[in-house]
């Protein structure tokens, strides 16, 4: 999988750092709904911290380990639009954060020419657009953009429950290769934002003071990062 990021005017094409980004650790029933349809475009979208950019991710991960290929762009990180052209030949496209271009005229033609291009091509490759609303509610600077968005197949992501959002922490810290109690997870939750990124960020910071401390992971060491962060 190719990742697509802009550093000064070159783009870098790098694997993301988030490799517990994968299909088996998304949270949530959309993900069956998206595996299970059979169409070429499909548009997801939800507001922050849903797990959009986890399932796109994830989608292109099953994707590399099957031995096809995809790539992953963030639209929020990249500046010229034809980063678009020449993406037919690739199997899974995944593109993050539409909303953030889908006004701008360049952009605009871009992304029509791409789906353009997929509608066209011989091997039927399978292109995720996420976006934080639903394309009905999306700003678009052409009618033709708008148009073909529209008439995509539509997934609706939901905000995790607090149960799944304790899940989700859970793996991360088996994936940091350490036990996090589910009842010190329920405490972090009850008591922080909660945000996911937030919560990750928190998480991130009782591992490091459990590694330096060379303490357990329990209850009493999330109370006293809670409380040092107050």
């Amino acid at each position: 999988m190719s990742v697509v990021s802009m550093v000064g005017e070159q783009m870098v094409f790098h694997l993301p750092p988030h490799r517990r980004w994968t299909l088996e650790r998304f949270v949530g029933p959309v993900k069956a709904d998206v595996l299970a349809n059979r169409a070429l475009l499909q548009w997801l979208y939800g507001p922050s911290s849903t797990g959009k950019s986890h399932l796109l991710v994830g989608l292109c991960r099953d994707a590399e380990a099957r031995g096809v290929r995809s790539i992953y762009l963030d639209l929020a990180t990249l500046e010229d639009p034809a980063v678009l052209s020449s993406l037919n030949e690739i199997d899974v496209v995944a593109i993050d954060n539409v909303q953030e271009v889908a006004h701008l005229g360049d952009w605009a033609l871009a992304l029509y020419g791409l789906i353009n291009g997929f509608s066209q091509s011989a091997n039927q490759p399978r292109c995720y657009f996420a976006a934080t609303q639903a394309a009905f509610e999306t700003t678009f600077a052409t009618e033709d953009l708008a148009s073909r968005c529209r008439a995509m197949i539509s997934h609706s992501l939901s905000v995790l429950s607090d149960d799944q959002k304790r899940d989700v922490l859970l793996n991360m810290a088996e994936d940091e290769g350490f036990v996090l109690p589910e009842g010190a997870a329920t405490y972090l939750i009850e008591r922080s934002a909660r945000e996911l990124s937030h919560l990750a960020s928190v998480l991130a910071r009782v591992a490091e003071r459990s590694l330096r401390e060379k303490r357990k992971v329990t209850l009493p060491l999330v109370r006293q990062v809670l409380a040092d962060n107050a």
